[in-house]
């Protein structure tokens, strides 16, 4: 199957921190653009990240949904995935008399793989390649430890889903429309201001979350649950990313291990910054207000199917 499998990557392109494989040379191109273009922008909003891995990210681009799911053996549902660890080799180890042959981990060596399927608007490649940078952001081929840092998963994903918004905004839109689904919400618009039905009028009919619940999960809810975690972790990390120091935060709430801890980052923060010391109460106003304020020019069509969960 391995061998039938690379049979069809007839196409490649590579980088130095990208090597790309597709049916066509084409479609290799195109997505080794679409990975740099990724990292551009996260070594532009995240000034201390230095994406220069040992050897090439390996890419795997597969030309169909039903090829990713055979050779990947991935679940229905799950649209693209990623791996990012540190490498490991095998030693012999002499303990007394006897000899064992274990894996020793090199901790400035790492390996990173991402497969998918191609599509229209790669929405969900660019999603990807975020976690893989996010990784190498929280554990830098500089460091000495051993053991990897641990992110949150409720940021982790929400910082992907960020940056894919950012190069694809039609996907931030889809995000919200779940949201507002599940409160009933019709955005408002100017029409709705004119006659005199304002933002505060309606702000009880979204419900306040509590962001201790998302931000200690340890693994990924089922059913409709999944798609509403994905859309409060958009628009949570909206909200953080557009704060003074936004990406300087950011930083720090990744490599902060509990929920408690992290809302005393976010009150440094805001102190240092001359913003109210509130914690994560001043998160909640602004997710109001988005998601009762409809787009100016929302699209004709959706550009992307909703992402599934991709771990």
């Amino acid at each position: 199957m391995l061998h039938e499998r690379n049979a069809r990557f007839k196409g490649r392109a590579s980088s130095r921190v990208f090597c790309v494989y597709a049916e066509t040379q084409e479609t290799a191109e195109r997505y080794l653009k679409e990975a740099q273009s990724v990292l551009d922008l996260y070594e532009k909003l995240f000034q201390r990240s230095n994406f220069l891995p040992a050897t090439p990210a390996q890419i795997l681009i597969y030309g169909s949904e039903e090829d990713y799911l055979k050779y990947e053996h991935i679940p229905a549902g799950v649209v693209g995935h990623t791996h990012a660890a540190r490498s490991k080799k095998m030693t012999i180890v002499k303990r007394g008399h006897l000899h064992s042959i274990e894996p020793v981990t090199s901790s400035n060596i790492k390996d990173h793989r991402l497969a998918t399927y191609r599509q229209d608007v790669p929405y969900v490649f660019a999603h990807e390649v975020s976690h893989i940078l996010t990784y190498e952001l929280v554990n830098p081929g500089r460091t000495s430890s051993m053991k990897d840092i641990e992110t949150s998963l409720f940021l982790n994903e929400g910082l992907a889903e960020f940056f894919s918004a950012r190069l694809y905004p039609d996907g931030f839109e889809k995000r919200l429309e779940v949201l507002r689904e599940t409160y009933k919400i019709t955005p408002l618009t100017a029409e709705s201001q004119i006659k005199d039905i304002s933002l505060s009028d309606q702000f009880e009919k979204v419900r306040e979350i509590r962001l201790e619940d998302y931000l200690k999960k340890d693994a990924y809810p089922t059913g409709a649950d999944i798609l509403r975690f994905y859309s409060e972790a958009t628009l949570f990390m909206q909200w953080l990313m557009q704060l003074p120091g936004g990406s300087e935060l950011v930083s720090a709430l990744l490599v902060t291990p509990d929920a408690r801890q992290m809302e005393a980052q976010l009150r440094h923060h805001q102190r240092k910054h001359n913003m109210p010391v509130t914690g994560w109460e001043q998160y909640q106003p602004f997710r109001k207000q988005v998601l009762l304020t409809a787009r100016k020019n929302p699209p004709a069509e959706p550009a992307q199917p909703q992402a599934s969960p991709n771990p």
